[in-house]
């Protein structure tokens, strides 16, 4: 046993010399698995959905180390190597809060700068996972600080949690769930479908973790909203790549009980409130609507006319947005008196992003269907419609760089190529 956990962390080092590596994140997450089921250690419900050889890049290949292999980052001993210092923790702290807590629930800012405080100052409780915890989000802020160009912080950061990722999985608990969220938005912002083994691994440990685990409702509640965020990731993957989503019936249905009881607790109240809570309710109702109808599109009847198909399943993606509350419309939005703090009125255009994105997505999967004599006959009102949700994302997206607030590492980039009357469109998700 000893042996083995010795040979997996050995391959987890290799990575600071080959952060490129294809197949790195796999093979670390399939030999824990390996690990686990010859010793029958709790890591063994960490998984993966890949073969071998199907996972792309997972970093975007800028290597921070020289010939003598010593990195270029002003860097700080936590006990467990080296890391950035404390001033670029900071900093990539306050961007991945700025930029992902009102959309998901992971660690909460004040728990986020308790965490950094406690590192940096050599609380004797610091453990490995705690760093990993810290480069695993500091490296998802990286990606959305502005201001810096430097990619060696966020390299070293990636790096680093990958190196002690072994002993998170080994835990299997909460933080271990929230280390490989936390990686997963690393990797979707990298463009890399290695993102879904990561996101399919964390759905395993949560599935597993709720069976084992005992605590009271304020735990209870903390576990709910964290597996909301990986399956509104995993929702999000599976339509935007054309795949089955990893969720099963019972955790759909959970998730949805709990977003419809947040926004009833406050339906009666006028206005209102915008809560962080509503903000991600309603990127999970969106992205679960999305994965259901795709579901259905790719994988249901193809008996129907094709428009008459897609007039269908687009009527049910527009119940998310027929149900939505007056004080979330995109109208209410873009007027200057809605009062909202700057993160939560830019979160909030991003959720509407996701639903017209959806609408895209749909119309270019009938379109990469159809025939060319169905394409010709193709109802003239369905390109005034599809016309209006490319003018809408357009609109946003100037709203969201008027108000000087658009992250400018991360953008919302579509590709239309006409050819043959085929239609093809990729849109990058703005986190």
């Amino acid at each position: 046993m000893e042996q083995k956990i010795a040979q997996l962390e050995e391959n987890i080092r290799q990575l600071s010399s080959n952060p490129t590596s294809q197949t790195a994140v796999e093979t670390s997450l399939v030999q824990s698995k390996q690990i686990a089921d010859n010793s029958g250690s709790s890591a063994q419900v960490i998984g993966s959905i890949f073969p071998p050889g199907d996972l792309t890049q997972i970093t975007s290949g800028h290597n921070i180390f020289g010939p003598t292999g010593k990195t270029f980052v002003p860097s700080f001993d936590s006990g467990f190597g080296k890391i950035p210092i404390e001033d670029r923790s900071q900093t990539a702290i306050s961007a991945f809060l700025s930029g992902t807590a009102c959309l998901f629930h992971t660690l909460p800012p004040e728990e986020c700068r308790n965490l950094t405080s406690r590192v940096y100052h050599r609380d004797s409780n610091i453990g490995s996972s705690d760093i990993c915890e810290l480069c695993a989000i500091a490296a998802v802020g990286c990606r959305y600080d502005g201001a810096s160009e430097d990619n060696a912080c966020m390299i070293a950061y990636f790096q680093k949690a990958l190196l002690l990722l072994c002993d998170a999985i080994e835990k299997a608990n909460m933080q271990t769930i929230r280390i490989l969220t936390c990686l997963s938005m690393y990797l979707i912002l990298d463009r890399s479908i290695a993102a879904r083994l990561l996101i399919s691994s964390a759905l395993h440990l949560t599935r597993w973790y709720r069976l084992v685990a005992k605590y009271g409702q304020d735990a209870q509640t903390e576990w709910s909203r964290v597996f909301r965020t990986l399956t509104s990731l995993e929702t999000w993957l599976s339509f935007a790549l054309g795949c089955r989503h990893g969720l099963r019936d019972d955790e759909i249905h959970a998730v949805k009980n709990l977003s419809n009881m947040e926004l009833s607790s406050v339906a009666s109240e006028h206005p209102p409130p915008t809560t962080i809570s509503i903000i991600q309710s309603q990127l999970s109702k969106v992205t679960l609507l999305a994965a259901e109808v795709f579901s259905r599109a790719r994988f249901g009847d193809g008996s129907w006319w094709p428009w008459e198909r897609l007039e269908e399943l687009s009527s049910h993606l527009d119940v998310w947005r027929q149900e939505l509350p007056a004080s979330l419309e995109l109208q209410r939005l873009a007027s200057n008196n809605n009062s909202l703090p700057e993160d939560s009125r830019r979160a909030l255009f991003l959720v509407h992003m996701v639903y017209l994105e959806d609408r895209v997505i749909l119309y270019q999967h009938f379109m990469q269907q159809a025939s060319d004599a169905c394409i010709m006959n193709m109802p003239s009102s369905f390109h005034q419609i599809y016309a209006t949700f490319a003018h809408q994302l357009a609109w946003i997206i100037g709203i969201i760089f008027q108000d000087r607030s658009p992250f400018l590492r991360n953008w919302l980039a579509m590709s239309v190529d006409l050819e043959a009357w085929s239609y093809h469109a990729n849109i990058g998700f703005v986190l």
